[in-house]
């Protein structure tokens, strides 16, 4: 085993019911992951549209969680 591939494991736990729209939200950063994790990969310029998201932190999805008003996005950041 190669134990310095071990820094390059990256875990995402998530639960999201009945909101189609946070869900394709998190499957398009799985694609994106996904896409650059082949060798040889670089990040794309410009950045895909199939990629790309309205919701962001100026831009947040508006929605209720529990019966309460609640602003949410998704973040990643290379670690």
């Amino acid at each position: 085993m190669d134990w310095r591939s071990l820094t390059q494991v990256k875990e995402l736990g998530a639960a999201v019911y009945n909101c189609s729209c946070l869900a394709q939200d998190l499957g398009k950063i799985f694609e994106a992951y996904w896409a650059l994790g082949v060798p040889e990969a670089s990040i794309p310029a410009p950045w895909p549209d199939n990629f790309s998201t309205s919701f962001n932190a100026e831009t947040p999805l508006e929605l209720p969680l529990n019966g309460t008003a609640a602003a949410v996005y998704f973040s990643v950041g290379a670690g």
